[in-house]
């Protein structure tokens, strides 16, 4: 099941007039409300895509009220809003001379028994269920998008991360499932500039390092970027009358989710969130099932020729120096709670079993002093690597030659990761087939140093 969760909905007041002259009386030559909310919008996407969601939040007063009989009367959403003392919001979105200027209002405030309410409508999630937290947070002491992220997270409930805030990026280390920034709002939460589709790139993989899972910076008439732990797309923008923005990005959060939810591939998902966000540009509403179905045919989307990095699997934290370790058990147990220390593992002992299990095959200690145990799981947060030099002549890892293991990699990727282990595997193995390359690990005497070679793997294929 999916939700979408909207702290923070309003009454969008939207006014249209050709001209507009400040500090004097202007008239309107159109005028509108609409239920809004970024929540919402991905909602009516969803329902617009035939997948069954529910949109939670608060209302409350005459404009709450409006707000919900607007989605009764214009919107296929099955909703549970709670009802609240203070006031919806009313928002004005002001369309004059070709372009628009919104102003939201800072929303209602939020006692302790309304927020007991949401909570207990929590108590409904389960496992694997995805929860759409969209939008800005809301007026009240206690409850916040971390409270309510601490609260999934511990569930094991997947959610979507479209918010804006000092929250955001404090809240990656959760593991999104999917962040969407546009262009300007990915440059003000990673405090960057971001002037060339290479710069979004390298922002998007950022945002996946950081720990989300899918990651998608669109960037208005340049087209879009998406990311995730091994493939990178670009979108070429696609051709159209551009008649409204509002709502287009969180059409980009419906279009994927509901690839997500229908066990598409990533970039058949990605291809529909473009549509979909396309489709809501052309039209003056939210996108319409037909011309999101057209769109998706004349969308082209691009595969980034984005070489994995060494660099971008391990730092210091993730080397060990000089350790004596008994025997292969407490190589595999160390390794593994070096992952932990640094929350890339979400269970030791399961990924202990997913390691151990591969060993059962044929052991990963390949000779010449050299052991890569490496597995795939669904507790691994993000691919990582560990290395530990061994003290003296190495650890018994019961290697093909029978050597003894005194250079040791182990390689983590999520069960996600098609063959992202391989890919790290290769990449490891050419290096390490060159004795200046093992020899000049076998010499760094601390953490920096290794650091220093092992970056030098990346720098050395550019």
């Amino acid at each position: 099941m999916i939700y979408t969760l909207t702290l923070n909905p309003a009454l969008d007041y939207r006014m249209e007039l050709k001209n507009f002259t400040p500090h004097q009386l202007n008239r309107a030559d159109f005028t509108k409300f609409r239920a809004g909310g970024k929540g919402i919008n991905v909602s009516q996407i969803l329902s617009t895509l035939n997948t069954k969601n529910k949109a939670l939040g608060f209302v409350g007063g005459f404009s709450g009220e409006h707000f919900i009989n607007y989605i009764n009367h214009h919107y296929d959403i099955d909703s549970d809003f709670i009802k609240i003392k203070d006031l919806t919001r009313i928002n004005v979105k002001l369309k004059h001379d070709d372009k628009t200027t919104e102003i939201n209002a800072k929303g209602p405030t939020i006692d302790d028994d309304e927020e007991k309410k949401l909570f207990h409508q929590f108590e409904a999630f389960k496992p694997k269920d995805i929860v759409v937290l969209a939008g800005s947070n809301i007026d009240s002491e206690t409850l916040n998008y971390k409270s309510i992220v601490d609260y999934l997270y511990q569930k094991d409930i997947e959610f979507v991360l479209d918010i804006d805030g000092s929250e955001f990026l404090d809240l990656l280390k959760y593991n999104p499932l999917l962040v969407k920034p546009n262009i300007h709002e990915a440059e003000k939460l990673l405090n960057v500039s971001l002037n060339s589709k290479d710069d979004v790139i390298k922002a998007a993989k950022l945002l996946i390092n950081k720990g989300a899972k899918h990651a998608i910076i669109s960037m208005g008439a340049k087209g879009s970027v998406y990311a995730n732990n091994e493939e990178v797309f670009y979108a070429p923008p696609v051709k159209g009358n551009v008649l409204n923005t509002v709502g287009a990005g969180d059409s980009m959060v419906g279009g994927f989710i509901d690839g997500y939810q229908k066990s598409f591939d990533a970039l058949k998902r990605f291809k529909q969130s473009v549509a979909c966000g396309s489709a809501t540009a052309f039209d003056y509403g939210l996108a319409k099932l037909k011309n999101i179905q057209e769109i998706m045919d004349r969308i082209k989307i691009i595969r980034e020729d984005q070489t994995m990095k060494i660099t971008d699997l391990i730092n210091e934290d993730l080397i060990i120096v000089n350790h004596e370790f008994k025997d292969k058990n407490d190589v595999i147990d160390t390794l593994a709670k070096q992952l932990q220390s640094n929350d890339l593992i979400t269970d030791l002992e399961a990924f202990k079993d997913a390691i151990k299990e591969r060993e059962k095959q044929s052991s990963t200690g390949i000779g010449m002093g050299i052991a890569i145990p490496h597995a795939k799981s669904e507790f691994v947060k993000k691919p990582s690597l560990v290395f530990a030099k061994a003290k003296g002549d190495g650890v018994d890892y019961e290697s093909v030659d029978d050597s003894l293991s005194d250079l040791i990699f182990m390689i983590a990727v999520p069960s996600g990761g098609e063959n992202l282990h391989l890919k790290i595997l290769q990449k490891l193995s050419r290096n390490l087939m060159h004795d200046e390359f093992t020899e000049s690990l076998r010499e760094a005497k601390d953490k920096q140093s290794l650091l220093k070679i092992l970056e030098a793997i990346d720098k050395e294929e550019q």
